[in-house]
Parts: structure tokens; sequence; C-alpha cells
């Protein structure tokens, strides 16, 4: 009897655990580079709803974008991490700085 609770209990879990990673993957956020004038900047997007557009660089002064497509990529992942585990996906100086982000 104990055993046939066990193998039950399992069961249980196991349909819950599709059922939460069928939900996740319905819900996946994922990130894009894009070029923009005289540089780049990164999207954060659902499906094809775009979530946040970002075309220059946050936490710095004026409105200059990303000197290099990496910076732009290595930005968005950090916002999508941020965004992923449930924080608000705010950029700051310190980000960008042990990002070694370049910046004016």
């Amino acid at each position: 009897m104990r055993m046939i609770k066990i193998i039950h209990g399992i069961f249980i879990i196991n349909i819950l655990f599709l059922v939460l990673t069928q939900c996740q993957a319905n819900n996946k956020i994922d990130y894009r580079v894009i070029r923009v004038k005289s540089g780049w900047g990164y999207e954060l997007f659902r499906e094809d709803r775009v979530i946040i557009h970002q075309e220059i660089i946050p936490a710095i002064e004026g409105n200059s974008p990303f000197l290099s497509r990496s910076d732009a990529r290595n930005t968005g992942k950090l916002a999508l991490y941020k965004l992923s585990t449930g924080k608000i996906p705010m950029i700051t100086r310190q980000d960008l700085d042990s990002l070694g982000i370049a910046y004016p």
C-alpha cells in the first residue's frame, strides 16, 4: 500500500512539473540586438510582442546608443536575466561597469 502511494505521489509530481514547464515555455521572453542610428540597441520580447525597446545606453546621461553590438547584446542579456528572475530589468551604471560597457 505504501509503495502505491509513493508511485502515485511521483506521478503527480511529474504531471505538475510538465504543466509548469509548458506554462514557462509559453511565456518565454527573449532578447535581440537591433541596429539603431549610429549604434546598437536591444529589445526584450515575448513571441512577436516587444516588451522593452532600448535604443540608448541606460543609466547614463544623454542619448548615446551602444557603441558595439556585443555591448548591446551583453546588456540585453542582463536585462533578460533580471526580468526572468522576477527582478525589475533596470540597468544601473554599476551593471554597465561590471559588464565592461563603453559609454561616453
